[in-house]
């Protein structure tokens, strides 16, 4: 995703309740969030046409977002392996084996939640499960993001 600019090919549509209030650093999880959709991209390199669909559920003891993409999806050799550190499927000069790492330690570590992915020959979704909460304090800094 070239200079943060969607290829042609590929229609990213956003689906969410009209108001979402969550308390979270935004310096750790949008990077997170732009990873995925990143990646989405890259899976429908191969598709005449791309989708990246991104949603937000609010259940009743967490937060879920979603991001699916009509790529390839992920082979199921190496499933198990997307999340370690350094692990790419990616050229050299396109991807670093950091991105998936770095969204499961800001959605994990920073953030108390979970992640995992479902992923077919018709594409792949990431979910991200957070908790519910009222707010929190971190040192003197409120986080607080609404969307």
């Amino acid at each position: 995703m070239a200079q943060g600019k969607l290829p042609s090919h590929v229609e990213l549509k956003f689906s969410a309740p009209p108001t979402v209030s969550y308390y979270f650093d935004p310096h750790i999880l949008n990077p997170a969030l732009l990873n995925l959709v990143s990646n989405g991209v890259d899976a429908c390199e191969a598709r005449e046409k791309g989708v990246i669909e991104v949603f937000i559920q609010l259940r009743e003891d967490d937060i879920l977002i979603g991001v699916r993409d009509n790529g390839l999806g992920i082979p199921p050799e190496i499933q198990n392996r997307v999340w370690d550190a350094y692990f790419t499927t990616k050229d050299v000069d396109k991807g670093t084996g950091l991105g998936l790492w770095m969204v499961q330690r800001a959605v994990v570590m920073d953030h108390k939640g979970r992640v995992w992915f479902e992923s077919g020959e018709t594409g792949t979704t990431f979910y991200i499960s957070l908790p519910q909460k009222k707010g929190e304090q971190d040192g003197n800094r409120e986080k607080d993001t609404t969307y």
